[in-house]
């Protein structure tokens, strides 16, 4: 353990004045020894207490680290010079940067932790004097010292690196299982193709056998072909459902929610099911008052209501089957009313609060307590202990498991032997987006347009082929900018843009796409919504591009040459320095549940259209706000004035930062650039007017208005005072007067 070690420049130790100790009985002077006894132990007591505090900074698990305002190492603990390999003395006084991979990302969490006060889980890659490279998670403050002001920082890390590597695995197994799960889907349609082709042959033949259209059939080969016939329909529907099924299970189900009238669709698939057998039943309708118009898949509703209507009516010895729906919380979901034993799967976490519950009763043979939790098990014929026996394919019930459940839903079931059963489903409000109403519709591609462009660049197909699905629905100045041949080079444009050292306040695009018509579109596209693009027909040189520029957004098509999307995901994600960038896909529907999976941000549906990649940037953050949100720098060693303020001017039309003192006023307006200083003129030794004199004087900040606040009447002096500057308006108000009315006016008056 390293003992503490105070600065060259400071003396610790405890000096002796005689005529300033006196003894504990009176004014007298200490004698010599006795005051060399006092120092003695003052001292031994400043050493333990510089002990325990060494002590207690060695003691952290994390490696410490604290810097100047310019990134100069100030001190460490021993974990962070294990974890750098050198010794304590190269490291202090050295600038942090030269320690990490990425030096210039080093500076930038200086800078951001003396902007904001703070940073979390910052990551940075830390390289040892052996060349080990080990990723840190850092969260970082500021030193101030007992006047508010900024000294350094302070910063604890921690080592991810296995936290990483953990969720580098987990991305790839993950991808592997998404691969699986589209190669099932895949394999699943050519069964489809392959199995029940000829299996439909062999249903129609074995039909036109038995109904003798090739002649008439002995009594035998008529029993065999009945047989053959049966058995082959049985095969056809069960095959049939198990495709469906399989469907299913690869989670690729389109769901079309919208409002729908409940109590019309329950009546519409009940007056659908088969009633013809014996015994005859009836059915019955029941919704309850307030249900009305529910947000549902009106196509799945129906077809989860047709298994378990038909199962109802099969399993009901007589009376009726009723099928009711009503509107439930969150606490009653899973219950049903009665004594009878039921099963309920649990509700997935989410944030709904309201259900629709849907419940289908039968007075038939009802199902034993053992069957309740394995009823909706596939396949299941000969396991159950109830007296009914489905005539269906043990399919039915499993099928409206998985489309419940697809749908943040659960579902139940209630009965006993000889007593009936109750099968129910929930599932959730789900909030339906609403289109902008003031968004005029995007115009599709004229047929006059394309064959103009197609004479000279050729034709506009949304085939897939060349990439130009995603001019279906462009305007057509769109597709026009995107054929000619513009100013824009792929590879070119963005080598410029790297190598830009000034960094830009516009945000910065990365489109990734090897077609360059539709990386054109997507350009035009962005650019409309204030992006500068860049753009790179590969994921190798895409990877490059955003390591040498700072990027705000990635547009990713996942059909690349080379490194394809799924593993530029994968490798963005496992480097530090830019797993934070959001990535917006742009895929086809086979692709859009994997890429959500792989950690992208968003995805957009090919042919791209403006109105979804607006959505997409406004729910990632990105799309600029119609109304300019206003930086105020609040001035005042009043803590509670500026707590006061800060609940004045909300977000997200305005951003407060404070300042305490003159220095760091001036240096926070520095940073900054407010767009109006508000400050209090009667801070201790008049502060205040020095300040206001300060921000006049200095060329960045002299155009910044400026709105004081005093206790009372300015006096002319004082006016003049913070008038020397006419270009830069400062208007005062009084703070007996200062309230969120008066505030806000003084602030619009001050834009104006």
């Amino acid at each position: 353990m390293n003992s503490f070690r105070p600065p060259d420049n400071v003396d610790t130790r405890v000096g002796y004045d005689s005529e300033s100790v006196a003894s504990d009985g009176g004014d007298a002077p200490l004698d010599g020894g006795a005051g060399s006894l006092a120092i003695e132990v003052l001292n031994r007591r400043l050493h333990d207490q510089q002990f325990y505090t060494r002590s207690l900074i060695e003691s952290s698990i994390d490696a410490l680290m604290t810097t100047d305002t310019k990134g100069i190492i100030v001190d460490v603990n021993q974990q962070m010079v294990d974890l750098t390999g050198r010794t304590r003395d190269e490291l202090i006084g050295a600038p942090c940067r030269n320690f990490f991979t990425d030096p210039a990302r080093a500076d930038a969490a200086i800078a951001r932790v003396l902007t904001q006060d703070r940073i979390n889980d910052f990551e940075l890659t830390v390289r040892s004097l052996d060349g080990t490279e080990t990723v840190m998670s850092y969260n970082a403050a500021t030193l101030r010292d007992r006047e508010r002001m900024v000294r350094g920082v302070f910063a604890a890390a921690r080592d991810v690196t296995e936290s990483k590597r953990l969720e580098r695995a987990l991305v790839e197994r993950n991808l592997k299982l998404e691969q699986a799960k589209i190669a099932r889907a895949e394999y699943v349609a050519r069964a489809k193709v392959d199995l029940l082709t000829p299996l439909r042959a062999v249903v129609e033949s074995s039909e036109a056998l038995r109904t003798g259209v090739d002649g008439a059939l002995s009594e035998a080969q008529q029993q065999r072909v009945d047989v053959i016939c049966s058995d082959s329909k049985h095969l056809q529907s069960l095959l049939s459902d198990l495709i469906g099924m399989s469907k299913v299970e690869t989670g690729l189900v389109d769901f079309d929610f919208q409002d729908v009238d409940v109590c019309g669709l329950l009546a519409a698939s009940a007056t659908a099911v088969d009633q013809s057998g014996e015994p005859k039943i009836s059915m019955t309708v029941d919704v309850s008052d307030g249900v009305g118009l529910f947000p549902v898949d009106a196509s799945n509703v129906q077809q989860i209501l047709a298994v378990m209507l038909s199962n109802a009516t099969v399993a009901s010895t007589g009376g009726d089957v009723k099928v009711s729906a009503r509107i439930v919380d969150l606490s009653a979901v899973g219950e049903f009313d009665g004594t009878r034993p039921h099963w309920s799967f649990p509700i997935p976490p989410s944030d709904y609060k309201e259900f629709l519950e849907i419940r289908v009763a039968d007075h038939g043979v009802g199902l034993s307590v053992e069957d309740l939790p394995t009823v909706f098990r596939p396949l299941r014929h000969g396991e159950s202990n109830s007296s009914w026996k489905s005539i269906g394919n043990g399919i039915g019930l499993a099928m409206v498991k998985l489309l419940v459940e697809l749908q943040d839903g659960t579902l139940g079931v209630q009965g006993a032997l000889g007593e009936g059963a109750t099968f129910a489903v929930w599932l959730p409000r789900r909030a339906l987006e609403t289109p902008a109403a003031a968004e005029a519709p995007v115009p599709t591609v004229s047929s006059t347009a394309e064959s103009s462009e197609s004479e000279a660049h050729g034709p506009l197909q949304a085939d897939g082929r060349t990439g130009d699905a995603l001019l279906e629905h462009a305007s057509q100045e769109l597709i026009t900018a995107a054929n000619r041949d513009s100013d824009v080079d792929l590879q070119g444009l963005g080598e410029d843009v790297a190598s830009v050292i000034e960094p830009s306040e516009t945000s910065v695009a990365l489109v990734v796409e090897d077609d360059e018509k539709s990386a054109k579109l997507v350009r035009l596209l962005l650019e409309a919504e204030g992006f500068r693009v860049i753009a790179a027909q590969s994921g190798e040189v895409a990877l490059e591009l955003a390591r040498r520029t700072p990027i705000n957004l990635i547009t990713l098509d996942v059909q690349l040459p080379g490194m394809d999307g799924w593993k530029f995901l994968v490798k963005l994600h496992d480097s530090p320095e830019l797993a934070s960038i959001p990535v917006v896909v742009i895929a086809g529907l086979a692709d859009m549940s994997m890429a959500l999976n792989r950690g992208a941000s968003a995805v957009l549906e090919k042919p791209l259209r403006r109105a979804d990649l607006q959505h997409s940037l406004t729910l990632l953050e990105l799309r600029p706000d119609p109304a300019h949100t206003r930086c105020i720098l609040v001035v005042d060693d009043d803590l509670a004035t500026i707590d006061q303020v800060y609940s004045y001017l909300e977000q997200p039309a305005y951003r407060v930062q404070s300042a305490s003192t003159g220095a760091e006023a001036i240096n926070n307006a520095l940073t900054l650039k407010p767009d109006l200083v508000l400050i209090n003129l009667m801070m201790e030794e008049l502060a205040g007017f020095k300040i206001v004199r300060a921000l006049q004087e200095h060329a960045a900040t002299k155009h910044i208005p400026v709105l004081a606040m005093s206790s009372g009447q300015l006096t002319n002096e004082e006016q003049d005072t913070i008038d020397s500057d006419p270009g830069q308006p400062v208007v005062a108000m009084k703070k007996p007067d200062f309230n969120r009315e008066a505030l806000l006016a003084e602030i619009k008056r001050a834009f104006d």
